[in-house]
């Protein structure tokens, strides 16, 4: 495994791991609810030109969704069904090549997930989530 992150792909309220593999395969490993996670199951193929991933819900329908980072620079956003998939990614802009931390939250306290992100090391980016899959232009501030 290359990626990681945590959140309910399925739905069954029990937090789940979502990997990508080095092969490219996006595999999700269910919680059981007492701390482990079943065997994987490949949720779909062709992430191998993918950064950085972070999960949350988006676009406020209540399923867990993925931000991804290509290798290209570019960020695409992918809807989770809520049954171990998602849609096709919808592209968002380029210049994300110096990521090198991405992470989805509620930040703000507004209820709708947000999306912070590390560039050159040293600066949070932090991008107001409008839960309809959108994201606000970002405040930044150095530690």
């Amino acid at each position: 495994m290359r990626l990681l992150s945590a959140s309910d792909f399925n739905g069954d309220k029990k937090i789940d791991l979502l990997a990508v593999h080095t092969n490219g395969d996006l595999y999700i490993y269910p919680g059981t609810g007492d701390g482990k996670v079943a065997s994987g199951i490949v949720a779909s193929t062709g992430w191998s030109g993918i950064r950085l991933i972070a999960s949350g819900d988006f676009n406020g329908d209540g399923k867990a969704d993925i931000t991804a980072i290509h290798t290209n620079g570019y960020v695409y956003t992918y809807m989770g069904t809520g049954q171990n998939s998602f849609q096709t990614g919808i592209k968002g802009g380029g210049g994300w090549s110096t990521t090198g931390l991405i992470a989805g939250g509620d930040f703000n306290i507004d209820g709708k997930t947000d999306l912070v992100t590390v560039r050159n090391g040293t600066t949070f980016y932090t991008y107001i989530g409008n839960g309809q899959g959108n994201f606000s232009t970002p405040v930044t501030t150095q530690p």
